[in-house]
């Protein structure tokens, strides 16, 4: 389903092992007519709070990883020049096919999108408070990450868990 950006914030979604699932959205707004550009690399801050919330679960924390981030950053740039938020891209693939158009194979990869928050840590707060988001940021599997954030507040997460062909 393509939704335009300006009427979704948040969406997630979860694919393992080949299979799709859409887990949930949110419904806030970004700002009409705001710049499109694409920023790199807001994996520092956002990452290291991301991987606070992991340590504070549990969990290992996640590394940064370049192909995620390009793959993260090539969606963003199709979002952005559509005008459209959604997990598939204008060319029809998904968050696996858009990891292996980079180099990346993963075992395990998701997801998340959010639109109008302006810091790193305005958006991780909001992927914090959706369960959904929530599960994708602690997924077990989770190992490896790719962030990008347009001038527009749109941004871009992917994790992975690497090694399969």
């Amino acid at each position: 389903m393509r939704v335009a950006r300006s009427s979704l914030a948040a969406a997630v979604l979860v694919m393992a092992l080949g299979q799709c699932d859409t887990v949930g959205q949110a419904t806030d707004s970004a700002p009409e007519g705001a710049e499109r550009r694409v920023d790199f690399p807001v994996h520092d801050d956002a990452g290291e709070q991301i991987n606070l919330l992991r340590i504070s679960n549990g969990l290992t924390p996640m590394r940064p990883n370049a192909a995620l981030e390009r793959a993260a950053a090539a969606h963003l740039r199709d979002m952005a020049a559509n005008d459209f938020m959604d997990h598939e891209g204008s060319d029809g693939r998904g968050v696996r096919a858009r990891g292996r158009a980079q180099g990346y194979r993963a075992c395990w990869i998701g997801e998340s999108l959010a639109s109008g928050q302006r810091t790193p840590g305005e958006v991780v707060e909001a992927w914090e408070k959706s369960p959904k988001h929530k599960h994708i940021m602690l997924h077990r599997r989770a190992r490896e990450y790719g962030l990008a954030r347009g001038g527009s507040n749109l941004w871009v997460l992917v994790v992975a868990e690497p090694g399969c062909r």
